[in-house]
């Protein structure tokens, strides 16, 4: 019962997210978002951080399957706080740096968890966190200093959501035990080493913009 329980709880924040999106989009939610700060989109970083890390800490420490919901309902937090800072106008430039920090606050302390647990390559982690700390702090200091813009591109979202199914990914290998470890190792390792190289790309397409393709006149 745990394993599909396991996979429902991992689908239900997004289908419930994109569900309930289109209502976001009405102007009395629009003007019930701009006069709460709480729920303004810099809050609700912090709100998913601290959402993520109570369920982790379920999961972890007291062995709570539910600890895997919340911690999926605390990630989806990343989807909804970018979404209503465009659509409520709300876009900061706190909100540039909270929000992908706040991504790595979510998943780089799940992924730690679960390589010292033997599921992925210790290494690679260490790989990761070092990159993505180098892309936080030391690449947006460039980037002010080049005047360019530090907003997150592409590469870098679809580095986490692939990092945040990863997770879940995980704790499926988790509810298995023994069986198929080894077949669980392997492609979580090959998916946390594709995350490594959209983190690099994503750094160095920060810097060196791509080129924009322009209509034919």
């Amino acid at each position: 019962m745990e394993l599909p329980s396991l996979v429902l709880a991992a689908a239900a924040s997004p289908t419930a997210y994109f569900c309930f999106r289109p209502f976001l989009r009405k102007q009395n939610a629009i003007d019930f978002v701009r006069a709460h700060r709480w729920v303004h989109p810099n809050w609700i970083c912090v709100w998913r951080t601290l959402i993520s890390w109570s369920g982790l800490w379920s999961y972890f420490a007291i062995h709570n399957f539910a600890g895997i919901f919340i911690y999926t309902t605390g990630a989806m937090g990343d989807a909804l706080d970018g979404f209503l800072a465009r659509t409520c106008g709300l876009e900061t430039k706190t909100g540039e740096w909270l929000d992908p920090l706040a991504d790595k606050l979510t998943y780089l302390p799940a992924l730690a968890t679960f390589a010292g647990r033997g599921f992925l390559d210790a290494y690679l982690i260490i790989i990761l966190i070092i990159i993505e700390a180098f892309g936080q702090f030391a690449v947006r200091k460039l980037l002010m200093k080049l005047g360019l813009p530090i907003k997150a591109i592409k590469w870098g979202k679809i580095k986490a959501v692939i990092l945040f199914g990863l997770v879940i990914f995980c704790a499926l290998a988790d509810m298995t035990g023994n069986l198929g470890q080894r077949c669980f190792q392997l492609a979580g390792n090959s998916i946390l080493a594709l995350a490594i190289i959209l983190a690099i790309g994503s750094i160095i397409f920060k810097v060196i913009p791509m080129p924009i393709k322009r209509a034919a006149p």
